[in-house]
């Protein structure tokens, strides 16, 4: 990813390179559904959550009790696009192998009634496939496939993950918007949508035609990531100050602090949990280890760290517990729990 964003390379090129999985120059990309062991409803959920920002794992017994939009059929769809799905290879070298037959099932509901896993996903986008009948059994053979050299890595001439990238990915209104959510939580502390990978009915946006603008202008400039994150790092929200006391224009009539405003108002900056690593280089600087750092429990599930060093003002720094258990661990710090 880190490669991909400096590279400047493209969102959607990237997605397809990690769902279609054939790099064999580029394995980075192969660990994402490699790493999910051949588990078709794990890299469902994961798919549907990192690239579309939607939650369907609660549609697997059933359609979405809070989202209409989220069908079973949309579940189990999304299943049989990695159901033939195979690891190949060994950990330093990560390939995935696809099948050319198989993956034909029925999915049921609460109610009993039984179904069949349709290749479709959200916004009804389907690949159609030739179905066998119940009682017939496809041979596989050799001239399914496309002519490779080895023999425990095929690829199908009708690949299920190809036609996923060729008929569903591409182009879909999600992938735009679910990225530009994600970025906009990323760097504002909070999602237009909240949270980041719930993008439903249920979970409507703070600001949808906000949302809507900045997904349609991602999508018009060629998805260019790095585009985005100046445009966002430019705006005039990510200027806004931690101090909710320090805005002339957060008083009522009255004269009391308006408190009222949910944080998806925007009208304050949303602090973040720093990780030990970027802590460490935010106060760190020449004096790290003569530094002494002083955690105090918050009222919250958080901590809040005070660093204290030369030429360098005492400031409150929201982190993640298990990051400034981290920090504990380091001999060169001292860590003051209280």
């Amino acid at each position: 990813m880190e490669e991909s964003v400096r590279e400047n390379k493209r969102w959607d090129r990237v997605a397809e390179e990690i769902l279609l999985a054939r790099s064999e120059e580029k394995l980075g990309a192969n660990w994402y559904l490699y790493a999910r062991k051949e588990k078709p409803e794990a890299i469902a959920e994961a798919v549907s959550k990192d690239f579309f920002g939607v939650r369907i794992d609660c549609a697997q017994c059933h359609d979405h009790p809070l989202s209409s939009e989220i069908l079973q059929k949309h579940y189990w769809g999304l299943v049989a696009f990695f159901n033939r799905t195979k690891n190949v290879g060994p950990h330093k070298k990560p390939m995935l192998s696809e099948s050319a037959i198989g993956g034909f099932s029925e999915f049921s509901n609460i109610e009993g009634e039984s179904f069949p896993n349709e290749l479709v996903f959200l916004g009804d986008r389907r690949v159609e496939e030739p179905r066998p009948a119940k009682d017939a059994k496809p041979e596989d053979s050799p001239d399914l496939y496309v002519s490779i050299d080895k023999e425990e890595y095929r690829i199908p001439k009708f690949s299920r993950r190809q036609a996923f990238i060729e008929n569903v990915l591409h182009d879909h209104p999600l992938l735009a918007k679910s990225m530009v959510n994600r970025m906009w939580g990323w760097m504002m502390g909070r999602g237009l949508v909240h949270p980041v990978d719930a993008i439903d009915s249920y979970h409507p946006a703070s600001h949808p035609e906000l949302l809507d603008w900045l997904s349609q202008d991602f999508a018009k400039s060629g998805y260019d990531v790095r585009r985005l994150i100046k445009g966002l790092a430019m705006s005039l929200l990510v200027h806004l100050s931690l101090d909710r006391f320090s805005d002339p224009y957060s008083r009522s009539s009255s004269g009391n602090w308006i408190a009222r405003f949910p944080s998806s108002c925007f009208w304050i900056h949303a602090p973040r949990g720093m990780s030990s690593s970027r802590l460490k280089r935010r106060i760190g600087l020449d004096g790290w280890e003569r530094s002494m750092v002083r955690c105090e429990l918050a009222a919250s599930t958080r901590l809040k760290i005070r660093s204290f060093q030369p030429a360098c003002r005492m400031r409150t720094i929201p982190i993640e517990r298990r990051s400034a258990l981290s920090l504990a661990r380091s001999s060169k710090t001292i860590i003051d729990l209280r």
